[in-house]
């Protein structure tokens, strides 16, 4: 099965998510660049959120043996126009900057797979690890496929982040972004394999909300819930019945 790659041009973690692809033995058909820059707010935030904890991989110290494309916008009849002409089956989503429609989701066989930083159904949307946090609840990602809506797309894989031994607010969202780059490429060998189906994917119900961004007075509080030690502490194993922990 063929996949691509859709991002912005100035995604921060675009190696990273093609380092582990290609460390599971997957190389892109292509990568697509939509011309719509992350903006400068976006950017601080991630460097915010990361303090350098993260190396940055550049794709000229990766295998160069995908082609590359770039559009006005990841919605646009070219980009679908692409992906026809690529013959791929599968897209990746490592950072567009869009709210992915209709016309492309129907481009691709499979889907569009998407990694959330959070545990679906029940943290959609923005600030989702914060809010985690916040509530007190385990932080965890999800592996979906896309849809019209916003994070709720068919659900394939679920994974708490473990954070027994985090002393900082920092340290947990660069567990969650190394932790997507590897999700994302695990569950991708999954579905080019054949190991994943359509037919095991989890569709999502009406549990769950959408949170919308974390106030800074919020934020503080979860800053101190962290660094005070009021973190819930948990590993993978943590959570048996994903749901009943959520509701």
């Amino acid at each position: 099965m063929k996949f691509a790659i859709l991002t912005s041009v100035n995604n921060p973690f675009l190696g990273n998510y093609v380092k582990s692809l290609f460390e599971n033995d997957l190389s892109p058909e292509a990568i697509i660049y939509d011309r719509k820059s992350l903006s400068k707010r976006d950017l601080q935030i991630i460097k915010d959120r990361i303090k350098g904890k993260i190396l940055n991989i550049e794709l000229g110290e990766l295998p160069n043996n995908y082609k590359s494309y770039y559009v006005d916008d990841h919605n646009s009849d070219k980009c679908v126009e692409i992906i026809i002409k690529t013959g791929v089956e599968l897209l990746i989503n490592a950072g567009t900057p869009r709210i992915i429609n209709e016309n492309l989701l129907n481009s691709v066989s499979f889907g569009v797979l998407n990694v959330h930083p959070g545990i679906l159904p029940y943290y959609r949307g923005c600030s989702a690890v914060e809010w985690s946090l916040y509530n007190q609840h385990a932080v965890g990602i999800t592996a979906h496929l896309m849809s019209k809506e916003i994070d709720a797309g068919d659900i394939i894989y679920r994974k708490i982040i473990d954070t027994t031994n985090v002393k900082s607010y920092e340290e947990i969202r660069v567990s969650v972004y190394i932790e997507s780059f590897n999700l994302m490429s695990y569950t991708a060998k999954e579905i080019i394999t054949g190991r994943v189906t359509k037919s095991n994917l989890i569709p999502q119900g009406n549990e769950g909300k959408y949170w919308g961004p974390i106030s800074n007075s919020k934020m503080s509080s979860v800053r101190n819930i962290v660094d005070n030690g009021k973190l819930i502490r948990c590993n993978e194993k943590f959570i048996t019945d994903i749901t009943s922990y959520y509701d």
